[in-house]
């Protein structure tokens, strides 16, 4: 087990060395932040480390073991800020982080949904990110309103991108503008990541043999998901086998 100043050290390296060989982000006028770039980036990585459960706890452990290596750490709020400013600098680092550790030796990338609640559905009235947020619904959570987001994740565990839609969105046409994105790459969308090298592994509600022809013809993306009432189609029981607990692990 790594101990923390270790992680730390390692993090902080591998953080700063990808910033300096990307282009420099433009300063905007104004004082300078209490933390460097690289700084910022590191602590919002680092702040997925343990799956804290919200950025106050984060910030709490933060200002109660991270002071040493942090001497001018900001109020949470700033902290938040600068974060949320660094959001592209993050993804560009997150993608460097990907192909270090080898994305392109991984023979399929699993491709899964999950619901993201940033509020109570039975609250009364419009919240904060009211036309961005909805109502939708996931296994996990029931009804909630926020986020689906889309993740391609290797079979060590990495995550090689993600997409954001409002709750309500269904799965199978946000597929359609995921793999759209990751085969014929946008500058403003960096998070979705690159095409997988081999196939994508899904469950069945990626479902569709029509479907995975036309991801396959229009985008080159192989998708596998096993069939839920198709027989014409329908999978091996040794496929099923190898295949259903690889889904279920993502």
């Amino acid at each position: 087990m790594v101990d923390l100043d270790t992680f730390l050290t390692t993090l902080y390296v591998l953080v700063d060395d990808s910033i300096k060989s990307q282009p420099p982000t433009t300063r905007h006028p104004g004082p300078l932040a209490s933390l460097s770039e690289s700084e910022v980036v590191m602590l919002a990585m680092l702040s997925q480390w343990k799956q804290f459960p919200s950025e106050r706890i984060f910030v709490r452990y933060a200002r109660k073991h991270l002071r040493p290596a942090f001497p001018t750490l900001p109020h949470r709020s700033q902290i938040n800020r600068l974060i949320r400013a660094a959001h592209d600098r993050i993804v560009a680092v997150g993608q460097h982080v990907v192909t270090l550790l080898g994305r392109m030796d991984q023979p399929y990338e699993v491709v899964d949904g999950m619901g993201v609640a940033v509020r109570n559905n039975r609250r009364i009235g419009r919240g904060w990110l009211d036309g961005i947020a909805n109502t939708g619904t996931s296994n996990r959570l029931g009804w909630y309103d926020g986020f689906h987001i889309l993740t391609a994740v290797t079979r060590s565990g990495v995550v090689t991108g993600y997409a954001v839609a409002p709750a309500s969105t269904k799965e199978p046409p946000y597929t359609d503008d995921c793999l759209a994105a990751r085969a014929y790459p946008e500058a403003w969308l960096p998070m979705v990541g690159r095409a997988a090298v081999g196939p994508y592994l899904a469950d069945r509600g990626f479902e569709g043999h029509e479907r995975h022809r036309q991801w396959l013809a229009d985008f080159g993306a192989e998708v596998l998901a096993p069939p839920r009432n198709d027989r014409t189609h329908a999978w091996p029981a040794d496929w099923q086998a190898w295949h259903a607990p690889i889904c279920a692990r993502s």
